[in-house]
């Protein structure tokens, strides 16, 4: 049993309005810790801002560095494969058919297999004289077959192209595979007797890009510069036929050599950083795009445990400064009661 008088007393203790002079100090300390919390907070949100963008900077910047290498692998190989285009020309115009077909196997021999999936000749027609595909003792079958449709022969006719050209992917009327074709004119003494033509498979492109980027996450694209697919590392099927979107920026600024933009890739789905470069003196173009969720995986899961962290600790940091400020206004009420009481 309580004495009565004690709970008189407590009744009239809890009557007590809070010294003002209390309640002040402790607004003023809650305006402090609340102050210094959103300070600490700005500046940490600061930091982790500082480090999600310099990781996004390097891994930009190794973009960058991978796709200039891959442009000039690129254009190695362009460069090998118009000499062996310019030659093989050459030799169908000095040699006579069966030594032709001979220089013909050895050049795809010295090749890597499954590279170049044709050589063919066309007449200034555009009727197919020879094939590499159609065996020796059957090669006036291959006349029955015309590319005079064909943009990679067109382009040919009255000099409009006299170098090397490099076409769309097409799926070839002979070999019944998806190919890019490396076309040259063929001229004897000044004037157009055909076309030669070496088919280079698109898969094969495309698999010497996955093998340097084999995870499916990060993707290298070989295009020509008005946006065709010719070749990409991971799901080449989904884009043969088709043009990258309208609005990539190497379509549109021809003097700009290289550049960068972030999208969700439309095939896979997949946000990527990509890195562009133009191939030198080429109509191509090389991309490589870095999967963001893979690159920044890393950086975003200390963000996320730092704030994890620090939310823990500010949590715990208000509800010690709750009870101590619950203890401060609880003794500056007693304190007042028993100043009360002393004057009485």
């Amino acid at each position: 049993m309580i004495p009565k008088f004690l709970l008189r007393h407590r009744r009239s203790e809890e009557a007590l309005p809070l010294p003002r002079n209390a309640v002040w100090r402790a607004v003023a300390g809650w305006v402090a810790i609340l102050l210094c919390l959103g300070v600490y907070w700005f500046e940490l949100n600061q930091t982790h801002q500082s480090q999600l963008d310099q990781v996004e900077a390097n891994v930009r910047l190794r973009a960058e560095q991978t796709v200039h290498a891959l442009a000039l692998q690129v254009s190695t190989m362009v460069e090998k494969l118009d000499y062996l285009t310019l030659q093989l020309g050459q030799s169908w115009l000095a040699e006579d058919e069966r030594t032709f077909r001979r220089t013909v196997s050895v050049a795809q021999h010295a090749l890597p297999e499954g590279a170049v999936v044709q050589v063919a000749i066309a007449n200034e027609r555009g009727e197919i004289l020879f094939s590499s595909l159609v065996p020796e003792d059957a090669t006036v079958a291959a006349t029955k077959v015309s590319i005079a449709d064909r943009p990679h022969f067109a382009v040919h006719l009255n000099r409009a192209e006299a170098g090397l050209y490099i076409s769309h992917p097409v799926l070839g009327r002979i070999s019944g595979k998806w190919t890019v074709q490396f076309s040259r004119p063929l001229h004897r003494d000044g004037r157009l007797e055909g076309v030669i033509v070496v088919s280079v498979s698109a898969e094969h492109l495309s698999r010497a890009l996955r093998d340097i980027f084999p995870d499916p996450a990060d993707v290298a694209l070989l295009l020509r510069d008005d946006g065709a697919y010719l070749a990409r590392s991971h799901l080449l099927e989904g884009v043969l036929g088709k043009s990258v979107p309208a609005d990539r920026g190497f379509l549109h600024d021809h003097l700009v050599s290289h550049g960068f933009y972030d999208v969700v890739a439309p095939v896979d789905g997949v946000e990527r950083y990509y890195a562009w470069r133009r191939v030198q003196d080429r109509p191509l173009v090389v991309s490589l795009g870095l999967s963001k969720s893979v690159a920044m995986a890393t950086v975003r899961e200390s963000v996320q445990s730092s704030s994890l962290y620090n939310l823990v600790a500010s949590g715990a940091l208000l509800l010690a400064a709750l009870w101590i400020t619950w203890l401060y206004l609880l003794k500056s009420r007693q304190t007042a009661a028993l100043a009360r009481i002393s004057h009485r």
